[in-house]
């Protein structure tokens, strides 16, 4: 028999905001935040061992969370377009569960960012394109879940490849 537990009630609150800005047709500049000051249990009480969690952070709830990014597109004479974007994400940091884990076991992740590239050239009036990329080039260390599996994020990767529009 598996218990099942279910937060009566949770409070979330904050901001969510992005903005584009073209300042020329060539140039984009993008940027989104999230910003939750209030993200807590306010009424939890856990079936097995009566438990109180009431009043607690809910997991993986970050309280800021941000990403930015510039893409330029350059049109290369009658062969095509050339296009490149580098971005940037940040997390502070945040629990992953309240259960206890075995000794030993990552609790919590603290803030990390990543650094990303994308680079692609798309022929004119073509079914496909060209791309680049590398994700989390600084090669930061973090985890998505660590509760019953372990989930690493992704350590420095790079990627060349062709695709197709049908």
């Amino acid at each position: 028999m598996v218990d099942i537990d279910n937060a009566a009630r949770a409070e979330v609150y904050g901001i969510d905001a992005s903005a584009s800005l073209q300042p020329t047709e060539r140039l984009t500049l993008s940027a989104a935040f999230v910003w939750l000051p209030k993200r807590e249990y306010v009424e939890y009480i856990v079936s097995e061992g009566g438990g109180d969690l009431s009043g607690r952070e809910l997991p993986r709830a970050p309280e800021w969370s941000l990403i930015a990014s510039v893409t330029y597109r350059r049109p290369l004479t009658h062969r095509g377009e050339l296009s490149g974007r580098v971005e940037y994400s940040y997390r502070s940091g945040f629990i992953f569960t309240h259960e206890d884990l075995p000794p030993g076991a990552q609790r919590s992740q603290g803030a990390y960012g990543l650094l990303n590239l994308y680079l692609q050239f798309e022929p004119m009036q073509a079914d496909w394109y060209v791309f680049a990329s590398g994700r989390n080039l600084t090669d930061q260390d973090y985890f998505h879940q660590v509760y019953i599996q372990a989930a690493p994020g992704y350590p420095d990767t790079y990627e060349v490849g062709v695709g197709f529009r049908f």
